[in-house]
């Protein structure tokens, strides 16, 4: 076999294992997130940023959720979260989940907001530790 051909079969076969496999998170700035919001719409990603104006509640079906504000210069987006904040209003953050310029629930409208399904912080922020796929987000298993 040629050396062009086995080339072209390496580069298809890395192409190939590429788009089979899940893809480790990017932080996208809130600035582009912002500026491109058709473009993330309905899509998973990650920001990272400074936490502020932490609002927590539990809806009349008792399950806790919170929302916060995740900024980054001037620029900020809302995060939404099930459960009990995983972090301290102030502290930096990573969030992960799925970008909604609009999102209904509940007859209300929540409009440009992360719906947050991995929360990262500390250390943590960065550092890959979370998959993304047109479908989910999610902590990657580490190994013992």
């Amino acid at each position: 076999m040629s050396s062009q051909r086995v080339g072209g079969f390496i580069l298809l076969a890395s192409l190939f294992l590429a788009a089979g496999s899940l893809a480790a998170e990017e932080i996208t700035p809130i600035a582009s997130l912002l500026k491109n919001k058709a473009a993330f719409d309905r899509k998973f990603c990650c920001v990272a940023g400074k936490t502020s104006t932490l609002f927590t509640k539990v809806s009349r079906h008792a399950h806790p959720y919170f929302t916060i504000w995740v900024s980054e210069g001037e620029d900020k987006v809302k995060v939404f979260g099930y459960g009990k904040p995983p972090f301290v209003e102030g502290e930096k953050i990573e969030a992960c989940g799925v970008f909604s310029q609009e999102y209904h629930h509940s007859s209300r409208i929540f409009y440009d907001q992360i719906s947050a399904k991995v929360i990262l912080r500390g250390d943590e922020i960065g550092k890959g530790k979370v998959e993304l796929t047109p479908t989910d987000a999610h902590l990657i298993a580490t190994k013992p």
